[in-house]
């Protein structure tokens, strides 16, 4: 995690603040990797974590605009980078290996962003920058995380 200063109260006083980058969807990681600018990402020199639904939906299909670029980005930076790990997805996948044919269930991604932001082990203080190109996506995880909610199904 990053730490830097953030503001604690209205009266100047600062604390430490430790921030990581959430990547809640796909679009925003193939539209960099197609315009060939995801170390735009690493420039704040933060952590970035994609829920592993995410990197598969933008990886998944190797022709796919952008996922040997997503790939080959994550592979050279697993410093900075990683890919998250959730239940939500690794439920899905069960389905899909039990159910051939099944459509894939509707925003997995950003279902397991919400996993992951209620599961992240954030200190107090601490504050997740949300990469997504979907507001309401990003209000449900927001709103979903902030009431402690379990993602819906």
């Amino acid at each position: 995690m990053w730490r830097g200063l953030g503001r604690c109260c209205n009266h100047g006083c600062v604390v430490a603040v430790e921030i990581a980058i959430i990547v809640t969807d796909a679009p925003p990681l193939i539209t960099l990797a197609a315009a060939r600018s995801l170390d735009y990402l690493l420039y704040p020199s933060l952590p970035v974590i994609i829920p592993d639904a995410v990197f598969h939906e933008a990886t998944h299909a190797s022709g796919k605009l952008g996922a040997q670029e997503i790939l080959a980005w994550y592979r050279a930076h697993t410093d900075q980078v990683r890919v998250e790990p959730t239940d939500i997805f690794g439920e899905e996948i069960v389905l899909r290996e039990t159910l051939p044919g099944r459509k894939p269930t509707r925003d997995i991604g950003e279902r397991a962003a919400i996993e992951i932001i209620r599961n992240y082990p954030l200190a107090d203080g601490a504050r997740a920058l949300l990469l997504s190109d979907d507001s309401d996506a990003v209000r449900a995880v927001i709103e979903q995380a902030h009431r402690g909610e379990a993602p819906k199904r």
